[in-house]
């Protein structure tokens, strides 16, 4: 029923596939505000202020566009006359950028009978728009949208940027953002001035046209809580953070979601300016890395492979940036970096760092397997399989930080090995409470002093790598014998003393779906926890149609046919004859409606956690128990596979391997 322009929105945002661009909700940032208030952030309320404006910009540009749309598909008596009131809201601000572009959209807009209205007024109108839009202050092309048929309001890029001595070619331009490189190599070269440039920026132009603003690697975290405050990551270390925060939503001094910035200016502070660049790439450069990757996706989502694109050629030039050629640790981010630490792990020296290799090729194959090959566009299914490689690029993006923490604690720096600790936390929080809480307390606040507890530290970060998707192999042994190589856990690993006979460990991963939403149900992450409820996160199985990885999901399980089962009638009878009645529970939840609809995030998590244990998972391992019954009755050999799916599916991944378990379990064994 709203008539103002928070209606407005949400009915164009479906139309413009922008709905997911969680930077511009306007009721998220309206209660940001009131926060920054509180808090008495008059500095950052400005900023925020300038992102509602632009925000409310693109919802009048989609809104003159709509109704250009309607004009050249549906016009009604009324049309013309809304349509030009529509074009009268914005036109001055387009007339200010360029006149001529401005006297263009009002005569294409005047009002006029029905049959003298151009037969293609909406294709001329986004042409319009897409000439003017790149010079309007603080509006971006790609976060106004699109709509199938009319055009894109980007501009088609001329020419490539080869990254890593072409490596990977970017087909949009991204070449300031590739200067970022050139800032962390004046830092290091130029201590005096270091501090100034993290603050500032220098090479990094956004806007080289009008005021020649530059990008800065702190603004890149002071920023986060507009840009990626409902993305998955950024809120697991958000979550990870609050352990080490004053309860009162400040960490350092700083709000909590600026973590990033908090840790690198406390470095400086304490004059360890190497150290306080080296946090800015793997906290404020890495996590902008990753909220390009998963911007990326949403893009897909949305069905544009172009947007998609440029959001992936973001994310290419922030991890390798200028001057940096292939394998070779000449550069100056997080490319160079990980180039760097592999040689004390024995993998520099035969072409690129497997990390650095395996990430590069991923992103080329997202870019030309998906995004040039129109995959989004033409498959509305296709983010799914994006998911799965975007997560398994950020596992890799891990491996670095990992061998960084493992070499400081060899060189027992305490301030390092807090800061590598910290860049692993909000991971390991997501994958197992005991470990994250046992680590914290072994590196914060400096407590790493001598090497006693080296191989217990160690110990507990490597029974996180499962879960983190990466490998003994991926990590390599630290100085050749110093450190060996460790064991990857078997396929075949007990689940808390249960043996299996069949290999059923990527299904007792669903576990770790259900608990991360917890988290981010309790960090106010709704839409990510709803994207981890319907499309996975963790347990990955091979599609027998594509060939290629997806995820499990809770979705499935809570509306699969089991109909098999006994038990499940009853529940059906009970919800009114609701075959999918635990998730309409779950759905209202994560929707803010129904028996919690308001209540605190906390308790909306605890709500749905409990419903995905005791009734989505207790129906479904039902469900595999009762079909295991039947196969062993029809004397299928599947029997005995069925019935270690039922009791991975009670029991879950992170009990772990010894009878009787832990306390880090999430499913009805625990």
């Amino acid at each position: 029923d709203g008539q103002l322009m928070y209606g407005m929105s949400k009915v164009l945002c479906e139309e413009f596939g922008t709905c997911h661009q969680s930077e511009y909700d306007l009721v998220r940032m309206f209660n940001l505000g009131s926060k920054m208030i509180e808090n008495s952030q008059c500095g950052r309320l400005l900023q925020l202020a300038h992102k509602v404006e632009d925000g409310l910009l693109m919802r009048l540009i989609q809104g003159n566009l709509h109704d250009a749309i309607v004009l050249q598909t549906s016009p009604d008596e009324g049309a013309p006359v809304v349509g030009y009131a529509s074009t009268l809201s914005v036109i001055p601000l387009v007339s200010d950028v360029d006149s001529g572009i401005g006297d263009q959209l009002n005569d294409l807009m005047q009002p006029k009978e029905l049959s003298m209205i151009d037969q293609d007024v909406a294709v001329q109108a986004f042409g319009l728009y897409r000439t003017v839009i790149g010079e309007m202050d603080g509006i971006d092309c790609a976060h106004v949208g699109s709509v199938p048929s009319y055009g894109e309001l980007c501009p088609e890029d001329s020419g490539t940027y080869p990254l890593a001595g072409g490596r990977y070619v970017a087909t949009s331009d991204i070449s300031s953002r590739a200067k970022i490189a050139l800032d962390i190599r004046d830092m290091r070269n130029a201590k005096s001035a270091s501090k100034d440039i993290y603050l500032n920026g220098k090479y990094s132009t956004i806007d080289e046209e009008n005021d020649g603003s530059k990008r800065s690697l702190s603004g890149m975290s002071q920023r986060a809580a507009m840009t990626m405050g409902m993305e998955s990551t950024y809120n697991l270390f958000k979550y990870a953070f609050l352990a080490l925060s004053d309860g009162g939503g400040k960490f350092d001094g700083e709000p909590e979601g600026e973590f990033a910035d908090s840790i690198v200016n406390d470095l400086y502070e304490v004059g360890r300016d190497s150290l306080a660049i080296d946090a800015a790439m793997v906290m404020n450069l890495w996590m902008y890395v990753v909220h390009n990757l998963h911007d990326s996706v949403k893009q897909c989502q949305s069905q544009s492979d172009e947007l998609a694109l440029r959001a992936l050629d973001k994310a290419a030039a922030y991890w390798i940036g200028d001057d940096q050629d292939e394998g070779i640790p000449n550069g100056h981010l997080l490319y160079a970096m990980t180039e760097r630490i592999a040689g004390k792990f024995g993998q520099q020296g035969n072409g690129e760092a497997p990390a650095n290799a395996k990430i590069i090729d991923m992103m080329n194959s997202m870019k030309d397997d998906y995004f040039l090959a129109g995959e989004c566009g033409n498959d509305a299914t296709a983010f799914q399989y994006l998911r799965v490689i975007v997560d398994k690029i950020i596992a890799q993006m891990t491996v670095p930080l990992i061998q960084k923490l493992i070499d400081s604690m060899q060189d027992v720096n305490e301030y390092a090995v807090e800061l590598y600790g910290v860049s692993l936390i909000g991971l390991v929080a997501g994958c197992s409470d005991s470990v994250y809480n046992g680590l914290l307390d072994n590196f914060v606040p400096l407590k790493y002093t001598d090497a006693s507890k080296f191989d217990e530290i160690l110990g507990m970060l490597q029974s996180t790598y499962d879960c983190l998707g990466v490998s003994c192999r991926d990590i390599g042994a630290y100085m050749t014998d110093v450190v060996p190589e460790c064991t990857d856990i078997s396929r075949s690993v007990p689940l808390a003393g249960y043996v299996p006979s069949t290999d059923v460990h990527p299904h007792a991963k669903i576990d770790l779906d259900i608990y991360q939403i917890g988290i981010l149900m309790e960090m106010g992450a709704y839409e990510a926890a709803k994207e981890y409820f319907m499309y996975g996160r963790n347990s990955v199985y091979e599609d027998d149609e594509s060939g290629k990885d997806l995820y499990r999901t809770l979705d499935w399980f809570a509306s699969d046919d089991r109909s098999q089962t006994p038990e499940y009638q009853t529940f059906v009878d009970y919800f009114d004859g609701d075959a999918n009645y635990g998730k309409t529970q779950i759905m209202k939840a994560l929707n803010n409606q129904g028996l919690t609809k308001n209540a605190p995030n906390k308790s909306q998590s605890d709500y749905v956690v409990t419903l995905l244990q005791s009734m989505v998972m207790y129906m479904h391992s039902l469900h595999e128990m009762y079909r295991s019954l039947s196969a062993c009755e029809d004397g299928d050999d599947d029997a005995g596979g069925l019935w270690d799916m039922a009791a991975a599916y009670v029991i879950g991944s992170m009990e772990g391997s010894q009878a009787g378990g832990n306390s880090d379990g999430q499913l009805m064994y625990g």
